[in-house]
């Protein structure tokens, strides 16, 4: 009996066995991967934030073949030398640009133009006091102001922390800025109501640095620091002309800002995949 119940046993474990082995194969799901984000591709965007003036004294300078005009002003302390003009305000624009990513490491291109209302100006009223008692009074006004700024700009970064993109960026800067001078004398000999302002595009340098973060397939959105420099802007000279002699009055500055914002793109090419 014993023999019996041992051979059935061997029996069924044969069996067991050969059932196993008839199982089909099943292979583990893979392990979940994080998604690969690809910089590559062309973008555009739009982009909005503050700008500022980082210089902001205008300086006056005057020419006077007699004694009652500008460069006498100046020279007595009538009318100050130098006057404080600092902008600040809105700006805001769009952007187009490229991205070729090398492994963790990407180069870029980049464009953007943005208006702005950033504006400021100060003025001056000299008052007939000793030892000048019989000196007219004098208001004279000082403005500045930015009307747009544009940028074409390299850029060099390291994605860190998949899908975040560290980056510096440099290269052209150009824009509009208006910078204006008046004075008016109501009580001159002869009346001096006259105003000057130089509105060119200059061209000049720009650096900053920015993070930008891909939140979707094909989007992202950055914060990004620029400062820029579109060199010096100077007025055509006010004249003035009393009896024989003739005086001028010239306003310029060095145009430097500083700029913050933040932006959203869309890209093409090379969305996110996942990747096992």
């Amino acid at each position: 009996m014993k023999n019996l119940l041992a051979a059935a046993a061997v029996l069924a474990m044969g069996t067991t066995a050969a059932q196993a082995a008839d199982l089909p194969y099943r292979k583990a799901p893979p392990a979940a991967v994080a998604p690969a984000y690809d910089w590559t591709g062309f973008y555009i965007g739009a982009n909005a934030g503050w700008v500022g003036s980082v210089n902001n004294d205008v300086g006056l300078t005057g020419t006077d073949t007699g004694g009652g005009g500008f460069g006498s002003e100046l020279a007595d302390g009538s009318t100050p030398r130098t006057f404080n003009t600092r902008y600040s305000g809105f700006i805001g624009g769009g952007q187009v640009g490229y991205n070729k990513q090398f492994g963790t490491w990407l180069l870029g291109v980049e464009a953007d133009i943005m208006g702005s209302n950033a504006s400021a100006s100060a003025t001056h009223i000299n008052l007939p006091q000793p030892p000048f008692p019989a000196r007219s009074a004098i208001t004279t006004v000082v403005s500045n102001k930015l009307n747009y700024l544009g940028t074409v700009r390299g850029r060099l970064g390291v994605v860190v922390n998949n899908p975040l993109l560290l980056y510096v960026t440099g290269g052209l800067a150009y824009g509009q800025t208006e910078l204006g001078v008046s004075s008016l004398c109501p009580t001159c000999t002869p009346v001096r109501n006259l105003a000057t302002t130089s509105g060119p595009t200059n061209f000049g340098w720009t650096v900053g640095a920015g993070a930008e973060w891909m939140f979707a397939a094909n989007w992202t959105a950055k914060v990004e620091y620029l400062y820029y420099d579109l060199g010096t802007n100077t007025t055509a000279p006010l004249v003035y002309n009393y009896g024989v002699s003739t005086s001028t009055l010239t306003a310029s500055i060095r145009e430097t800002g500083q700029l913050a914002r933040v932006g959203i793109n869309y890209k093409w090419g090379g969305p996110l995949v996942a990747k096992y």
